[in-house]
């Protein structure tokens, strides 16, 4: 299962999805991957949210923003920063 990254073009902020090496040696994309969420990274999120990645960190830790763990890394939806940009941020919530 490919992982999903977001990078940096051109200066802006653009999630994207690497591509599938296994899909690319024998000719066939990955299509189950094309409906799963775009992933930021903590410090890409930050900039997105012009905030520092302790205050995504103490956020994460009240429940307001809710994680996506790949193993011990922790990644952010593009669907909650973008919602947490439009909206603000939800009231706290006791973490799980």
């Amino acid at each position: 299962m490919a992982a999903i990254l977001p990078t940096f073009a051109h200066g802006a902020l653009q999630p994207t999805r690497p591509p599938d090496l296994l899909g690319a040696l024998d000719g066939k994309e990955d299509h189950a991957m094309s409906d799963s969420p775009t992933l930021y990274t903590l410090p890409q999120a930050a900039t997105a949210l012009s905030c520092s990645v302790g205050a995504l960190r103490k956020w994460l830790r009240e429940g307001r923003l809710p994680p996506v763990k790949l193993g011990r890394a922790v990644r952010l939806r593009v669907a909650d920063v973008e919602r947490v940009a439009r909206e603000g941020l939800p009231g706290l919530q006791k973490p799980a």
